[in-house]
Formats: structure tokens, C-alpha cells, sequence
């Protein structure tokens, strides 16, 4: 089931995610920034992590980052 919230205005990526954590019912959740294209094998490595390490609390997958565009995300490539 989904549950969309919408505000009218922008309040940033962190305040996104903590009302996502807030309102979520599920017992994991995934966090994808909009500049993300996951890899459409996604949700089975994710699924297949949680039944490898059931105890772990947090997982983190291998990032590519997209085209550095500007001097910020040339210096997130270095």
C-alpha cells in the first residue's frame, strides 16, 4: 500500500525523509533520492541482505553517481 503526502511547499530533502520515517508502518524502508536510478534488481538484494543479516539495522547499497555538472558534485566524484 502507498501513502502519499504532499506538502505545498518545498521543505528539503531531510524533512522529506523524517516524514517518511514518521508516518511509515513497515518494518523496513527505503530511501532513493530523486537524481537515483536504482538498479531494477533493487528490492531482491535489499530482501536478500535482510534474510542474510536479520539482526542489521541499517543497509547501504553501492552508489554511482551520476555526471559531475557543477563544482559540488565534481568534488563529490574525487
Amino acid at each position: 500500500f502507498i501513502n502519499v503526502i504532499h506538502y505545498p511547499e518545498n521543505r528539503g530533502a531531510s524533512y522529506a525523509r523524517n516524514t517518511g520515517f514518521n508516518y511509515s508502518t513497515a518494518d523496513w524502508i527505503l530511501f532513493l533520492d530523486d537524481d537515483v536510478i536504482p538498479d531494477e534488481n533493487i528490492l531482491d538484494a535489499y530482501a536478500g541482505a535482510i534474510q542474510r543479516y536479520p539482526n542489521a539495522k541499517v543497509f547501504v547499497g553501492m552508489t554511482e553517481l551520476p555526471d559531475a555538472c557543477n563544482l559540488w558534485t565534481e568534488c563529490l566524484r574525487a
